[in-house]
């Protein structure tokens, strides 16, 4: 089931990340099995693409979607990724 995931969302692990991640998405999975019984199509959770943990630019990424948000900018930048040019964000700190 993980390696589909991993297919479906086009992860690509080595096999030390994988066996890591692996215990994320499984303890993520069953919990989402628990919370989904008898639960409607329209109540049901599913394993998106971070079911099996953040790395740090993924976490970067996903925050970046709540860049109106006070400090999130500055927490974001703490990571020190270089994002490509159109995904730069928008910090009142960043100098033009």
């Amino acid at each position: 089931m993980y390696e589909r995931w991993c297919k479906a969302y086009d992860k690509k692990r080595d096999l030390a990340e994988m066996t890591h991640r692996f215990k994320i998405f499984k303890k993520n999975a069953e919990a989402l099995h628990r919370s989904n019984e008898g639960a409607s199509k329209y109540e049901k959770i599913y394993c998106g693409p971070y079911c099996d943990g953040f790395d740090e630019q993924e976490k970067a990424e996903a925050l970046l979607k709540f860049r109106h948000f006070p400090r999130v900018c500055e927490y974001v930048e703490s990571f020190k990724i270089d994002f490509p040019k159109s995904r730069e964000i928008d910090s009142p700190n960043q100098s033009p």
